[in-house]
C-alpha cells in the first residue's frame, strides 16, 4: 500500500522529547495493537479504540528522512478484519496510531497476517525510531536502502517529477529524446561535448575572435544599426521628410543627410564638407549643387548641351555674313598686305616655288 500518515500522540511526542533530553537519539517501538473498529486518529488518544490484539512481532527500519517501513506479523489462528493499528513503546505508551473506514486486510485462521506498511511522519525524523522485534522486511527502495521498486513508464521518466519510481534504459532514452530530440545528440554534437574549454569549443566550430566580443550598443557589433544608429526613420525620409545627419563613415568619410551625401576631408562635421553628392528637386544628380550631365538631362535650357559652342547651336554659325551684315573675307580685301591671302606661302604665290633649282641658283 502507499505510505500512510500516522498520527503521533502527545504522549509519544513527549517520549521523543524526553529521549533527546536524556542524550539518546531514538525511542523503541516494541508492540503493535490491532483493531477492527473504524476510527479517526487524534493526538490526544492514549489507547487504541477497539483494540482486540497486541502483537510483539513488529519489525521496521527507516528508509527515508520521514518514512519508515513497518512489518507486523500475526501467524496465530485468529480471524479478524483489520481497520487500524497502534504502535506502542516498551513502557506501554501509545506512540502513534492509524485508522480508516475500509478494512486494511482480512485474516482467516489458516493464514498468516503480514502487514507491511510504509509510514510517513509529517514532523518527526524517521531515524528517531527503533524497533525491538526482528522479522522479515521488504522496504521500498530509496537512495540509501535496497528494496522494492516500481518501474517508471516512459511518460513518467520524461516528465521527470517522480522521485520514487526507477527509470529503465528505455525510459531514459525516452526522457532524453523528449528533451533533446530523437536519437540526440548527433555524432557531431558529441564531438563538442568533451571539449576542455571555451577556446577548444570555438575552435571546433571554426568561430574566431568575434565570439569573444559582447554584442550591444557601443561594441560595434550591432548588425541592425548603421554606425550605431537605428534606421527606422528611413521610410519617413524617403517620403520627403527631413533626414538627420547620420554618419556612415567616420573621419575622412561621408555623411548621409537624406538628399545629399557629404564627403569630408577631415573629421565629421555635417556643416563642413569637401564634396556634396546629391539630388535636386527633380531627382537629378548634382555635385556641389551643379547638375551632372547624363543623356537624361541634356537639352535646351539645361545648361548641359555638349553640342553647343558658347551656348549656341551650330545653326547659329551657318550664315555668318547674314548675321554680321557683311562678308568678313572676299576678293576685294584679299591680296598682298591684307593678311588674308590664304593662297600664299610666306607671302609668295605658288608659282614662285615652281622652279626650285632656279631659285637656288639665285642665292
Amino acid at each position: 500500500m502507499s505510505a500512510v500518515t500516522l498520527i503521533v500522540t502527545a504522549a509519544g511526542r513527549a517520549a521523543l522529547v524526553n529521549a533527546a533530553a536524556a542524550g539518546t537519539n531514538a525511542v523503541t517501538i516494541a508492540q503493535a495493537g490491532l483493531t477492527s473498529l473504524a476510527f479517526t486518529a487524534a493526538p490526544g488518544m492514549t489507547g487504541l479504540p477497539g483494540e482486540f490484539r497486541r502483537i510483539t512481532a513488529v519489525a521496521g527500519a527507516a528508509v527515508d528522512a520521514d518514512t519508515i517501513h513497518l512489518v507486523i506479523r500475526d501467524d496465530s489462528e485468529a480471524s479478524y478484519d483489520l481497520s487500524g493499528f497502534g504502535l506502542y513503546l516498551a513502557d506501554g505508551t501509545l506512540f502513534a496510531l492509524y485508522g480508516q473506514a475500509d478494512p486494511i486486510l482480512e485474516k482467516s485462521p489458516q493464514s498468516t497476517a503480514l502487514i507491511a506498511v510504509d509510514v510517513r511522519f509529517a514532523d518527526i525524523t524517521a531515524a528517531s525510531l527503533e524497533f525491538s522485534g526482528d522479522g522479515f522486511l521488504n522496504p521500498p527502495a530509496t537512495t540509501t536502502v535496497a528494496g522494492v521498486v516500481e518501474l517508471a513508464t516512459n511518460e513518467e521518466a520524461s516528465a521527470g517529477a517522480d522521485a520514487i519510481r526507477a527509470v529503465t534504459p528505455a525510459g531514459l532514452k525516452a526522457a532524453i529524446d523528449a528533451r533533446f530530440g530523437v536519437n540526440a545528440a548527433s555524432a557531431f554534437v558529441r564531438t563538442l561535448l568533451d571539449r576542455a574549454n571555451q577556446a577548444a569549443f570555438r575552435l571546433a566550430l571554426s568561430i574566431r575572435s568575434a565570439a569573444l566580443k559582447d554584442e550591444g550598443a557601443g561594441n560595434g557589433l550591432d548588425a541592425d544599426l548603421l554606425d550605431g544608429l537605428q534606421t527606422h526613420n528611413v521610410p519617413a525620409a524617403q517620403a520627403g521628410g527631413s533626414w538627420p545627419s547620420i554618419p556612415i563613415i567616420n573621419n575622412a568619410g561621408a555623411t548621409d543627410i537624406g538628399r545629399h551625401l557629404d564627403f569630408h576631408a577631415a573629421a565629421n562635421n555635417p556643416g563642413d564638407f569637401a564634396v556634396r553628392l546629391g539630388l535636386d528637386a527633380f531627382g537629378r544628380l548634382t555635385i556641389n549643387g551643379a547638375l551632372i550631365w547624363t543623356i537624361n538631362n541634356d537639352g535646351a535650357g539645361s545648361g548641359l548641351d555638349a553640342d553647343l559652342l558658347d551656348g549656341q547651336d551650330s545653326a547659329f554659325y551657318t550664315n555668318i555674313p547674314a548675321r554680321l551684315g557683311y562678308t568678313p573675307w572676299h576678293a576685294g580685301n584679299d591680296g598682298s598686305g591684307s593678311g588674308l591671302d590664304a593662297d600664299l606661302l610666306d607671302g609668295f604665290d605658288a608659282s614662285f616655288f615652281a622652279n626650285i633649282p632656279a631659285l637656288a641658283s639665285r642665292q
